[in-house]
């Protein structure tokens, strides 16, 4: 693994910069006051290309390596948590596709997804289901050439703005009785309603209703009974991208706090002198680069094709508790500036929106497997290697 970035990886990482400060930083407020997600900002980015790094030229995609996308992912979450959780549910699509769905459902549905012409999501949270993915009760019966969808996916980031979901439901008995189906926003019977959350509320999170939804037997993923397999394998890659919008708050975290440590004055000096806020400074920066090394260790591996369910799990965690950290530390910084939400306020003294950052890390702890889930399967795999 190298520890240094490519030439290339660099001027990604310059160019989504400029696009995510220009373009998506300015309307995160506006799409956080509002709490609606933004189906053209990702159209923008499909434009750009970056939707569709991990799928094979044959399919129209970019088909580049994963620590870019994770540069991509830190950068977009730098501008906006929202912006970035929603590439990261398209991405959980393409990969199941990509990994599990026949030819078929590949032609069907990657060339769009890659370019951004469809924007998809991944729906399995129930009422009571949620980490214990087994424990889905939801059903699907075949009818025909069809299966018939029924009930609801209590949770799902998108369900407001995408147009394709990775949806579980219950065909079966145990483990092996969950089956994963591509279905389309527009599929007669499927409603999405909207949630209003306290984080990410520029993600277009929501509910997905279910009533005698019919999708063909085509548009199963993998084999029938497969579906828990494929959303734990799944999430493991997706949880790399919740890290890196972790990451990307923590940045701009530690961005603002230190900006304002330099400008502000209390007791005659820079509060940035006084040794409280400078250490607090040092060891979030010194965590900021611990958590980047994490990530792009869990995206290296997974392009050299071997298990990374340990290494995800370990830079989900550490990224998306950092995040919340920087995110408060950065609030503390502002003092009184740092939780008020008054626009006219903020903006009369040139000050940012920081305790949105908060709001949005604390999304994070939870999104994906929460930060207990994550240690649970670290701990687990740490005994089975010791047990060997």
């Amino acid at each position: 693994m190298d520890f240094g970035y490519t030439k290339e990886q660099e001027e990604l990482r310059a160019t989504v910069r400029e696009f995510a400060e220009k373009v998506i930083m300015p309307k995160d407020i506006e799409l956080d006051r509002e709490c609606k997600g933004s189906h053209e900002i990702l159209e923008e980015l499909g434009k750009r290309e970056w939707m569709g790094f991990i799928v094979p030229r044959k399919y129209d995609g970019q088909e580049k390596d994963s620590i870019s996308l994770n540069i991509t992912y830190t950068e977009v979450a730098r501008a906006s948590a929202s912006i970035a959780a929603n590439m990261d549910v398209h991405y959980l699509l393409m990969e199941a596709i990509l990994r599990w769905g026949s030819e078929e459902l590949k032609e069907k549905y990657l060339p769009q997804l890659a370019k951004g012409k469809l924007i998809g999501a991944f729906a399995i949270t129930e009422r009571g289901a949620g980490s214990d993915a087994a424990a889905i009760k939801e059903p699907a019966v075949l009818d025909g050439n069809e299966w018939v969808l029924n009930g609801e996916k209590c949770v799902v980031v998108g369900a407001t703005v995408a147009d394709a979901f990775i949806c579980f439901f219950r065909t079966g008995e145990g483990r092996k009785g969950i089956t994963a189906f591509v279905v389309e926003k527009d599929t007669p019977g499927l409603k999405a309603l909207p949630h209003e959350p306290m984080g990410l509320r520029g993600c277009g999170l929501g509910r997905l209703v279910f009533d005698n939804v019919r999708v063909p037997k085509e548009n199963v993923v993998g084999n029938i009974g497969d579906g828990l397999a494929i959303s734990l394998g799944t999430l493991d890659f997706g949880r790399i991208g919740i890290g890196c919008s972790g990451l990307g708050v923590a940045i701009r975290s530690l961005e603002l706090a230190t900006q304002f440590a330099r400008e502000r004055e209390a007791f005659g000096k820079k509060i940035g002198e006084f040794e409280e806020i400078m250490f607090r400074l040092a060891e979030i920066a010194t965590e900021v680069d611990s958590a980047r090394l994490l990530l792009d260790r869990a995206a290296w591996l997974r392009d050299q094709g071997v298990r990374y369910t340990r290494e995800c799990a370990m830079a989900k965690w550490y990224a998306t508790e950092l995040g919340k950290r920087a995110a408060d530390f950065a609030i503390q910084v502002y003092g009184h500036a740092g939780y008020v939400r008054t626009q006219d306020y903020l903006q009369e003294r040139n000050l940012p929106v920081v305790e949105k950052l908060w709001r949005d890390a604390r999304s994070l702890t939870i999104a994906e497997g929460t930060t207990e889930i994550q240690k649970f399967v670290v701990g687990r795999l740490v005994l089975a290697e010791e047990r060997k």
